[in-house]
């Protein structure tokens, strides 16, 4: 129903028996007739009338500043600036229909408590506002809104997602907001690389700032065994001796703690002149079991005019990567050829870090190369008792990744 007034004219068509129907109606003034309030515009309860401009824009327009508060109550308008630090716990519109969206802009830093209900922030946490951050809300049904938080930072909302992010040396983050677990993270974050190397027993200390390192060990070659002299026209070839093993591991600095004890594998000692086998190389270790690389086995001594075999090498012992050291060769006599009698020695066994020594006819056996190269078997041709080469000891490095 709408009230006349003097001008105004229609168009009226009769039904009969006194009734009539209004087929258009024009105002003086030239304003239409029956207009949609913006309240019937915001709820949709109208149908059939026309809609100005101006209550159309209360669906999209600037609203005003609305002060944060327990129940925040949005006005006309789909944008709104909302002020202060007051926490919020509700937000509503002072003229709800489901299905209507706002866009937020916060200038102060309010606390917005989630409610499962009533107040949906996605995510399922508190969202601990930042000055600049924005955020969507739309509401869902009797009265509930759904609010999509943006941070100005560009970082995402999140809260308790420490339990979904790990660090390498602590385990699972302390944080509990994401905020928090990044700059947990960044403190973690390697911005520098360095070594320890040791070649003598010792103790490993941790540079700091270590996250987490990785630890190579390898164990001491084995030397080679010593051979007596050769009978007439015999010779006598002794057997070369293993390599040492090779073991690597990756440590945190939990795993570490303060410091751990070091020892390095000892050069196996090479077979004394005559039918001796040379030494077993010793064991490389960091905190005695925490990594393990086993040293070469000796090889054996030689009788006169005969061989003998090569050692064994080091087994890997304890790491996540385990490689052993190449077997000592064994001394290998050839057969009589006008040329007279060509005898050679097989070389000490090889480690990952070190090639096994190489011995010369009628002289000590060769050396083992560093590190944990096995020493080579004493060789005779011309009627002395020959000595075997020794072993390489062994190493240990530790290469640190700092925060």
């Amino acid at each position: 129903m709408d009230t006349t007034a003097a001008g105004d004219t229609c168009i009226a068509v009769s039904l009969g028996s006194g009734n009539w129907v209004v087929t258009e109606y024009t105002r003086a003034d030239g304003t239409p007739v029956m207009r949609a309030s913006t309240t019937e515009v915001l709820t949709g309860t109208d149908a059939a009338k026309p809609v100005t401009a101006d209550a159309l824009a209360a669906l999209w327009e600037k609203g005003s500043n609305v002060a944060s508060a327990g129940t925040a109550s949005l006005g006309e308008g789909g944008y709104f600036t909302i002020t202060g630090n007051t926490g919020i716990s509700d937000i509503d519109w002072a003229t709800a229909k489901d299905g209507r969206v706002a866009f937020l802009r916060f200038t102060g830093t309010p606390l917005i408590t989630h409610n499962a209900t009533t107040l949906m922030i996605v995510g399922g946490a508190n969202w601990q506002v930042a000055a600049g951050d924005t955020a969507i809300v739309i509401q869902d049904a009797s009265d509930n809104v759904v609010l999509i938080p943006f941070r100005v930072s560009g970082k995402p909302v999140a809260a308790n997602v420490a339990s979904e992010i790990t660090s390498t040396a602590s385990g699972s983050l302390a944080a509990t907001n994401v905020d928090a677990a990044l700059s947990e993270l960044a403190a973690e974050k390697v911005r520098q690389v360095a070594q320890q190397v040791f070649t003598g027993s010792g103790t490993y200390t941790p540079i700091a700032g270590m996250i987490y390192c990785i630890v190579e060990a390898v164990g001491g070659g084995g030397g080679g065994g010593g051979c007596a002299a050769r009978t007439g026209s015999g010779r006598s070839c002794a057997g070369s001796g293993g390599g040492g093993g090779y073991a690597r591991k990756i440590l945190t600095a939990a795993d570490i703690g303060a410091s751990k004890a070091v020892a390095i594998g000892a050069a196996g000692a090479g077979g004394t002149a005559g039918n001796n086998g040379g030494g077993t190389g010793g064991a490389t270790t960091l905190g005695t079991t925490l990594v393990v690389a086993n040293g070469g086995v000796g090889g054996g001594g030689a009788a006169a005019d005969s061989n003998n075999s090569g050692g064994a090498g080091g087994s890997g012992g304890t790491g996540d990567i385990l490689s052993p050291g190449g077997a000592g060769g064994p001394g290998i006599s050839s057969a009589s050829t006008a040329s007279g009698i060509a005898t050679q020695g097989i070389p000490g066994g090889g480690s990952v870090l070190g090639a096994g020594g190489v011995s010369t006819i009628n002289s000590t056996g060769g050396a083992g190369g560093n590190y944990g190269g096995g020493g080579g078997g004493g060789i005779d041709t011309a009627g002395s008792n020959r000595a075997g080469g020794a072993g390489a000891a062994g190493v240990l490095i530790v290469t640190e990744f700092l925060a």
